[in-house]
């Protein structure tokens, strides 16, 4: 004979189901946002500042502001020269207008001028809470401007991602292996006085890539090595470093792109700067 069971009534099938569902958000979220994890469970961590103009960029980073300018106007300095002795080599008489070809040339010439140029921070201040660690929440900063013909200015933009650098704590920066990126103003993607930008790396410690930051060796407590780099895996994705700064590949890739088109000045190191201050 076989033996009987009373079906469930659908009140206590629906409790079941609730049950079920609490107990199962309970444990996710106690996967995703645990104690022991720097990390969120989403990256949506880009963030954008409201535009600067000149003078508020002066005011605020007056360093920064100088270097990438005085770069601009070196390039600019030597491009007019060049456009000069290319109009004086087609004997053109002073005052001639410029045929629609040679104005078409020499707009063309005059805008690389006046492309994005940018520079980098990073920083480190107390925090908690997502993408903090040890206490400390650590920030990448992209800076760069933009010219308004207009007003014969730049706008100036920034675009900040989370960022993790060794122990994540400024006070152990002297300590090799260990503390975060030393503070001081490092060339970046540079190694030496050889410019190499971003470069591709599918190491999970690494992925997607990295720049290489000079001085490649003799930097500040005679520490060396440092990079700007990703990291996947459950062992790499947002992890401590030795000190190297590490954002998400996402983020790596974000920051690729901002490089690419927003740093007219990366190859030059008076101003493709990534400057560290705690």
């Amino acid at each position: 004979m076989r033996p009987t069971f009373m079906r469930p009534t659908w009140p206590f099938r629906l409790m079941f189901v609730l049950v079920l569902v609490v107990a199962l958000t309970v444990a996710c979220g106690q996967l995703a946002f645990g104690a022991t994890s720097p990390t969120p469970a989403t990256d949506t961590s880009t963030s954008f500042a409201t535009p600067m103009t000149d003078a508020q960029l002066r005011a605020s980073d007056p360093t920064g502001y100088r270097e990438v300018m005085s770069t601009r106007a070196s390039l600019e300095n030597a491009l007019l020269t060049k456009i000069h002795k290319t109009l004086d080599a087609r004997g053109l008489a002073y005052g001639r207008k410029l045929t629609p070809t040679e104005q078409v040339a020499v707009e063309a010439a005059l805008a690389t001028i006046y492309s994005p140029y940018g520079y980098l921070r990073f920083g480190l201040v107390p925090g908690t809470g997502d993408w903090s660690y040890n206490g400390y929440r650590g920030t990448l900063y992209f800076t760069y401007g933009i010219y308004n013909a207009a007003v014969d200015a730049y706008k100036w933009y920034t675009v900040s991602w989370p960022a993790i650098s060794g122990n994540n704590r400024p006070a152990y920066q002297n300590v090799s292996n260990v503390g975060p990126i030393p503070e001081f103003t490092w060339d970046f993607g540079f190694i030496g006085t050889t410019w190499q930008g971003y470069v591709s790396n599918g190491a999970t410690e690494f992925y997607p890539g990295e720049w290489r930051l000079s001085p490649w060796t003799g930097a500040p407590y005679g520490r060396c090595y440092f990079e700007t780099h990703g990291g996947s895996g459950t062992s790499h994705y947002f992890k401590p470093t030795h000190g190297c700064i590490r954002l998400t590949p996402s983020n790596i890739s974000a920051l690729k792109t901002y490089y690419a088109g927003k740093m007219a000045n990366k190859k030059d190191r008076s101003s493709a700067h990534l400057t560290v201050n705690y």
